[in-house]
Order: C-alpha cells, then structure tokens, then sequence
C-alpha cells in the first residue's frame, strides 16, 4: 500500500499538536536490525495526515478517500471532542468498510478512555466490547506530552510492523547502548586520549542511567508507603513491584521497593497489630456498611444510593446496583436508601420506599413495597427483623420473608424521630418522639404501644437490658450544641411499668456538634471470683459508662483521651470493653475498675463513623470517605517456632562466625540477688536444632557473651565467673573472689579482658583468655564513673559524672586526666571505643557526639546529637567511616565521615541503648528497639527490613531469630524480591496489575 498509516483527528489545538508529533515519531522511529531482518522492513515507510479541516456536512473528498484505500492502518488522535467530529466518525466508518477494524490503532491525548475513543472502535463487527491497541500521551503540559510521544509512539510502530512491543522496545533500547558503544569505540580509535575520554562518557551515561531508575525505584518505594499508609494494601504491592527488577529488564535491585512490599504484605508480622487488608471502593461516600456474622459478606450503599455486596475475603466487588422508582412524571429516579443488613449471603437494602433482600450472587430474592414512604430504618443486631418509621407509622418486617410483623400509628402525640431499638428477643421495639420527652415502645406481637416520660428532650443513648429492660440516656438539646459537660440522665423502664426503676443523674462529656447514631445501651452478666456482676454498658460522647444493672449506680465511669466515642463492643464473659473513637483509636480497659488504659491497642482509619467487627474482620468507614476499610491482624505464615524457653528477661546473640546462637534467660530462686541464675540454651544456626542447655549461677542474661566460636562467658557483678566450652559440652564455675558489686561493666573489642567498675571508685580488670583475675583496688577521682571502655592491650578510659574524661594504669590503678572541657555526659555508658582501638567515641551533655583520637588526643569529628537518656543509643563502624546515632528526636542517622554528612535520617522506634550489631561481612547492621530490630544495608544506606520481635541477626543464614512473650523463640527469613514478587501473587492473583488510571495516577510510566 502506498501509506503505511493515516492519522485521524479533529483540528483544535491539541489534537493538532499530537498527531504531528505522532506523525513525527511514526516516521523518524528507528528499527533496530534484528527486527529489520524480522519484517523486511527498515522503516514506517509513509504516515498520511489531512492538514485541512473539512465543512461541516460535506463528504470525504477523493484524495481522503483515496488515502484510507491506500492506508494500511488508521490511528485516530481521541480525546471527549473527537465523537462530536462528524469527518473523523466518516474516516473510521470508511476505513473500517474497506479493511476492517483490526488495523485501528487509538491515541488516548486527552480524558478517559470510555469518554475518549469512538463507538466503532470500542466494538467487533457483533458489538461485543473490545479493548482498542491504544497509546497514552496524556499530559500535564505540551512538554509532557511530548516526552509521552516519544515512549508511546514505540507501540504504534510494533503494531504496524507486526512484532511484539515488549521486544522491539527492548532491542531498541539494547540498539542504543549498542550504538553509544560502537560510536565510543570508533572515537578510541582516533587516539588514545578521545578514547578515553569518550570511554568515561559511555560509563557515566551507564552510570546516570542506572542511576535514574535507582531514584525511580525509590520514588516508588515511597509511593508504595504512602499508599498502604492510606489503607491499599493491594496497590501499595503493586506499585512496589514497578521498582523491581524484571526477567527482561536492568533495573537494578533497590532496597528501598523490597522493603516497601514486604511492609504491604505484611512479610514478618506476628499478628499483634491490626493492619488495614483491603479497601472497597465505592463510586462515592460511604453511607453505612453491614457484615454478616460469619465476617464473608459486606453490604453497604454510598451517597448516590448505589448499593453494593461484596467478598470480605478477597475485597472483590460481587453485586451493584440502584433501587430505581418512576417518578410522577414517569421517569426514573433513584430512591434513597435508608438502611442496610445481611445475613449469610443475602443482603437486605431498605429503601424510602420498599425492602429489596437479594443475594450475592445478584440474585433478588423478594421486593416489598411501603405503603407509605419511610424516613428512617432500624434493624436489630442479628438482622432478623427491621423497623422503619415514616413520621406516622413503624412498621416492622422479619428479613428472612418481607413479611410485615407488626405496625403502629403515632395516634395523636408528636411526629416519630429516628432513634430506635430493639429488645434482646426482638418483642419489642422502641422509638423516639420528635421534639419531646418520650419515648413510645411497641410490641411486635401484638401492636400495642405504651408511651414513656423521659427526662430530657433529647435522647444520646437507648437500648434494651437482657431482661426486658428499656433504658434511655437523654440530656437537654441546649446544653448538647454548647458542647460543655452537661447532666444526662439514665432511666431504667420494666415491661410492667411506665415508672422508671431508677432515674439516676450523670455528667455528659461531648465534644462534637452532632449526635453519633452509634452510641450504645446493653448489658451484660458475668461471674468472677468476687461473685456475679450484673451490668449496664453506656456507650456516649467522650465516655463509656459502667453502671449496676438494677440500681444504676456508676461502677465506673472511662472517658477516652481524646475526640469522642463511635463504637463500643465488650466481652460478655468478663469486665473488659474496648471503644473505638472518631480518631479510629481502639482502647482496651477495665470497665468495672477506676484502673484504665491510655494506650492504644489499634488503629481502625481515621474520622471513624462505623467499625463493625464480625468473623476476624474489622469493617470501618469515614466521613466523607468513598472507601471501605477492612483491617485484621495478619500473622506471616512462613515464621516459623524454634522452641520454648523459660519465661523471664532475656538476650539472644550469635558466635562470631554465626555457627550457633544462645538464648540466655534470668530468673531468680528467692530474693538474694547472689541467686540470680541464667539458663542458657545452645542452638545450631542452620538448622535451629537445641545443642545444649545449661544454668549459670550469680549472673544476669545481659553478662552472658560469646568469647570466640567455642566459648560462652559469663561474668557477674558479685564476682560469679564461668565459661562453657561448646565442642567438649563442659561447663566451668568459680568465683573471682571479691566484696564489691560492681554495677557496670566492658569487654575489650577482641574479648580479651573485662573491666568491671562500681558507681565511684571500686574496679576491677578480668583476664578472659587467662579466665582469672588480675586486678582490683579503688581509685582516686573527682566524681563516680559515668562510663569506662577497655582496649585488648589493656588501656582503659573513663569518664566522669563532672565531664571529664581520663585514662587508667590498669597495673598500678593510677589516672591521668586527658580532658575536661569536652563536657561528657547526657547519657549512662557515654564512651564507647572504635573496633580498632583508635578512637573513642563521646556522647556529650552539650548536644554533641565527639570522635576522640586517642593516640593524638584530639577531637576529629563533632556532630550535633541529642540524647535521651534512656533509649539513645550510639556507635562506630568497624572501619571507622560511619557513626550510628539514635537520639531524643526518635530518629535513627547515618553520619557519613568521608562526605561529612548525614546518609541516612529514618523516624525509627525507641532503639534499645545496646542493640546495634554490625556484620562485616555483608556490610550489614542490625540495630534493636523496644520490641523487634531493623536491619540496614551499609553499602546502599538502605532499609532492609524491620522485624518484630526481632532478638539477634543470623546474617549467614539471613534469617532472624525472634522471642514471643509467653517464651515462644520463633524465625523468620528474610526475603528476596523474588520470593516476595511470588507472596504478591499469591495474595493477590497471578494477573493482578496496575490499571491505565493508576499508573495515570502515580506518574508510572
């Protein structure tokens, strides 16, 4: 044919703007030789675009007409406009009446897709739906979309020359460097100098390449914890994988987008923490959710009132629809929704106007029309039954047929509001009047209706007691909007009486302008020790209310630190409770004791207005949210138990050369501290196998060391010393025969010597190699030690509570003062000594870490660090380049000595003062907090994992060794991207992918 492609389009500016560059690009687009050879073609040979725009109403002319005829493909320039063009519909009828639709290409420059392209191309020749090849050139600006040209124009090439785009854009990519290559080269050849220097070229192009798509992987990383910080847990792993190195690409392996999907799927986690597992999202905000018992179906309608099932399992979209009614001018409207309930897989949807149930499965399983139209809709807590109120008249309904079970009439009293609720046993249901002090309660059974004097003219909580019980909370609307504590009153009401049994006066904390449809009246019986204990819970404003069930008396009132309550739930069986607030903290407590809480046992989102918690699930909503959040507690399967260890404060540490690991446990046999023993338990790091257990008597867990490969010590602050010897199994214990209790202590770099020390002047020095004492006497200085550090040649350095920092004869006990304006302190054990023995390392009071030279006795590096006292910790590398700071600030750096910069600034949990541990051999370190342990890639200043309830690194093996409360030591390996791009899908399924509009969305190209 004479022209290879013909570019279709509509003349605004934009579009003009697009199919030159198209054309451009079609034209100019160079073939690698591979493919050349592939298709016998060297080029796009000729591209036609028409640059007159045609009248309105007139027919194609015969040079347009002729082009198509000689056209092989069309490509058609889409954006909303194009289907307004009545030419460019004729050019795509034409042309497909003379070729078919096969050979339509779409260049998506503006708007979405299913606003963008024409009908003609959406279809096959029966009007099924089909996926045009398209491009996507959208952009911010021209600049953008001219760059997007550039890359996008390469898959209307591979279609008009009939090779996969994959391939040719990887053979081109592989032609470029192959010409960068040859055209270096060809320079070398003209002299040694050009050589080189053009050399130099060729690698920093490789190296700002490489370079590039290592920002890009971490730009993704990023993006990745953003989004799973705002609950996508999906997405969040996909967008992770874009910066992973594929089978047919050179991306380099980043850190930063491994660690981001790991953290997305949840990779070692024990499952102690709620974390969010899916979002549902809707097409706009969530007005109410439902989950039924067994936590495998959600139902739930938004602010259009579209209504929706869906898979609680998998996040998967099951049934949508709309409950749609003729309107007087007989068309068709939505009708508002009022309600929602489910019960196994059939959902219940309660509209202004009838009850729709229908199951997951799409299926309706009956419709009921209201006689009148209903404002409001209540069910009960096992969804059998539903009430809805117009102003007039509650009806009611069991679920399971649509069968109306009851219904009354105000009669002559003030309009129904739209509190209610129903009774344990689903007799009774009661309801609020409109702008008064009562209450009416309806019985199912029989329809009558019994109206109630209440207190206040507002009602913030009602509900039933387990035996019949109607309780209301109510205060005065006035005092409500002041937002200011107010008197609420409690009102218990028997089945027998329109008196209350006890009307007893209360203070109502608030501190939001609306009433939260989600406080809460129950009870509860449970026996303990002490008796039984029945029980009014009161869920509303700031508090939850705990009150003796046939008194009312207050047992104890919780009122939560902050925002206001929107769920409570609590445990039939006992005296704990939990509420959840509007900030979506959940908070365990006592609910029968003044002794509560203040931490956070969870998150659930924020600006929470619904938490439902059924079957392990946690379902959440937000104002103003289009999403569903479901959250549960995910464990890592593939942690795995070691064994079970004696319960009590522990440490874990490896040998030097990683061949075994201990685990060494305190405990105590009456209160003499001379009894503080230590069970020590030997493991293979290979196989986790149990080598050897045995009992150190006078020392704690933190004495216990590896000297080298064979040798466990231990050494204790009363002068207990022993050493088990692993390749003959024996165990050796004695005493180094001293009065003192020496509170601190430190070991030589090479576990040669151990120096012990009491708060003020008492020291010792310990032979390890030797296994005997060698010293102790008392020493003379201006104030008790504050730290003290010992060399593997014996020196030893100290500092004092004053600041100042002197070295010690260890033969003859005498000091010499080396400094006393470096102002040392800020933290217990300040000092610590390089592997090397060159430096001393200072944590100081004035807000600076100092690297001492020790031979030179000068300050080589001060860097500004700000200590906590309790939890900062400090160190040096082995090779003396990097210096480790945690401080007040709760942020872990990385102090590059050769840039004199900070490499690393990571918000990280409270370290523990001991806890970092460096591995030479992988340029590793693993730093320990509170309850687990990050470990960081030296090389790359990368984050490679944070481990909860991590103990000790076996960086051989790469896995981690981790302690359970409850004396569970458990494992966990670290791993590849790979393993992890296999876990995504696994979780997610083998084809799950970023759609157009993600990628759109978070700029991945």
């Amino acid at each position: 044919m004479k022209y290879d492609a013909f570019i279709s389009y509509r003349h605004l500016e934009k579009d003009m703007f697009v199919a030159k560059g198209i054309h451009r690009a079609l034209e100019t687009a160079g073939i690698p030789r591979k493919i050349r050879k592939l298709t016998g073609k060297k080029r796009v040979q000729r591209v036609f675009r028409d640059q007159e725009e045609l009248p309105i109403g007139s027919d194609l002319g015969e040079n347009i007409e002729a082009a198509l005829r000689e056209s092989e493909f069309l490509v058609v320039i889409c954006t909303p406009q194009t289907k307004e063009s009545a030419w460019v519909m004729k050019e795509i009828d034409t042309f497909i009446a003379l070729h078919g639709r096969e050979n339509v290409l779409a260049v998506l420059a503006e708007g979405e897709p299913e606003d963008s392209f024409p009908h003609q191309i959406m279809t096959d020749d029966f009007g099924n739906p089909v996926e045009p090849l398209a491009a996507d050139v959208r952009g911010e600006n021209y600049r953008e979309i001219r760059h997007k040209i550039k890359s996008e124009s390469l898959r209307l090439v591979a279609a008009i020359l009939g090779v996969d785009y994959e391939d040719l854009r990887r053979r081109r990519r592989e032609r470029v460097m192959r010409r960068m290559v040859l055209a270096a080269a060809a320079v070398a050849l003209a002299g040694t100098a050009f050589g080189a220097y053009n050399a130099y070229n060729l690698n920093r192009i490789n190296e700002n390449y490489r370079q590039k798509l290592i920002n890009e992987s971490r730009v993704l990383a990023k993006t990745s914890a953003e989004v799973l910080a705002e609950g996508d847990r999906k997405t969040a792993a996909l967008i992770a994988m874009e910066g992973l190195p594929k089978e047919d690409d050179d991306r380099p392996l980043v850190a930063d987008a491994e660690v981001a999907l790991a953290n997305a799927l949840d990779c070692y986690s024990l499952g102690h923490e709620l974390t969010t597992d899916r979002l549902l999202k809707h097409k706009a905000t969530v007005v109410k959710c439902a989950i039924n018992a067994e936590g495998t179906y959600i139902a739930s309608y938004d602010a259009y009132y579209n209504y929706y099932i869906w898979d609680a399992r998998t996040g998967e979209k099951l049934v949508e629809g709309a409950i749609i009614e003729k309107t007087d001018d007989n068309n068709s409207d939505r009708q508002k929704i009022l309600g929602v309930g489910i019960r196994g897989n059939t959902a219940y949807f309660v509209a202004a106007n009838e009850l729709l149930a229908i199951d997951a499965d799409g299926n309706e399983v009956y419709k009921v029309s209201f006689r009148k139209e209903n404002y409001r809709a209540c069910f009960d807590i096992a969804y059998k039954l539903v009430a809805v109120s117009s102003y007039d008249i509650i009806s009611v309904y069991d679920t399971s047929t649509g069968i109306l079970v009851g219904e009354k009439g105000r009669g002559t009293g003030n309009f129904f509001d739209f509190e209610m609720a129903f009774s344990e046993d689903c007799r009774q249901v009661a309801i609020v009047y409109q702008d008064t002090n009562m209450v009416a309660e309806i019985d199912i059974e029989t329809d009558e209706k019994r109206d109630l004097t209440i207190w206040g003219n507002m009602v913030v909580a009602i509900g039933y007691t387990d035996d019949g019980g109607l309780v209301v909370a109510s205060i005065m609307k006035s005092s409500y909007y002041d937002q200011d504590p107010a008197p609420m009153m409690v009102q218990r009401f028997d089945e027998d009486s329109s008196e209350p049994v006890f009307e007893k006066e209360y203070t109502f904390y608030n501190d939001n302008s609306y009433a939260c449809d989600y406080w809460r009246i129950v009870s509860r019986n449970f026996s303990d020790d002490e008796g039984t204990h029945d029980q009014i819970l009161i869920a509303a404003g700031k508090s939850l209310y705990t009150l003796d069930l046939h008194t009312g008396e207050l047992i104890n009132r919780y009122t939560v630190p902050e925002s206001y309550i929107t769920k409570m739930m609590y445990f039939p069986e006992n005296e704990n409770a939990f509420v959840c607030t509007y900030n979506g903290n959940l908070y365990l407590f006592n609910a029968e004791t003044e002794a509560t809480s203040e931490e956070n046992a969870g998150n659930v989102g924020k600006r929470i207005v619904q938490l439902e918690i059924a079957g392990g699930q946690y379902v959440s909503t937000s104002i103003n949210s289009p999403d569903i959040r479901i959250l549960n507690i995910r464990a890592d399967k593939a942690i795995e138990d070691v064994d079970s260890v004696r319960i009590g404060s522990l440490s874990l540490g490896a040998s030097p050369d990683e061949s075994t690991y201990l685990c060494a446990v305190s405990y105590k046999e009456g209160l003499d501290d001379d009894n503080n023993l230590v069970e020590i338990t030997l493991y293979d790091s290979e196989t986790d196998k149990k080598l050897d257990s045995f009992t150190a008597h006078g020392v704690r867990h933190e004495d216990v060391f590896y000297a080298d490969e064979d040798t466990i010590m231990f050494t204790g602050a009363s002068g207990a010393f022993g050493w088990y010897t692993i390749s003959t199994g024996e165990l050796h214990e004695t005493n180094l025969d001293t009065d003192n209790y020496y509170w601190e202590n430190a070991v030589s770099p090479g576990h040669k010597y151990h120096f012990f020390y009491a708060t003020f002047d008492g020291v010792m020095l310990v032979d390890l190699s030797e296994k005997k004492k060698l010293i102790e006497g008392t020493m003379v200085l201006p104030g008790r030690i504050n730290g003290a550090v010992v060399c593997d040649d014996k020196r030893v350095f100290i500092s004092t509570i004053n600041g100042w920092l002197y070295s010690l004869d260890p033969d003859t006990l005498e000091t010499t003062l080396l400094e006393k304006n470096l102002h040392i302190g800020g933290v217990d054990n300040n000092i610590k000594l390089s592997s090397d023995e060159k430096y001393l390392l200072l944590c100081c009071s004035d807000g600076m870490v100092r690297l001492y030279d020790i031979e030179n006795k000068t300050v080589v590096e001060e860097i500004e660090f700000y200590p906590d006292s309790v939890s900062s910790s400090f160190g040096i590398s082995s090779d003396d380049s990097m210096i480790f700071l945690y401080g007040d600030d709760s942020y872990f750096r990385i102090f590059d000595r050769n840039t004199h910069d900070f490499m690393v600034e990571m918000s990280a949990s409270r370290v523990t003062e001991t806890g970092m541990e460096e591995y030479t051999q992988k340029n590793e370190l693993a730093f320990g907090y509170y309850n687990g342990m990050y470990i960081f890639d030296l090389d790359n200043y990368s984050l490679l994992g944070k481990f909860p309830g991590g103990a000790t690194y076996i960086s051989k093996y790469n896995k981690v060794i981790i302690y359970e409360s409850g004396g569970k030591l458990r494992k966990v390996r670290r791993r590849t991207y790979e393993e992890l791009i296999e876990e995504a899908k696994e979780q997610f399924g083998e084809d799950a992918a970023l759609t157009p509009a993600q990628k759109r969305k978070y700029n991945i190209g």
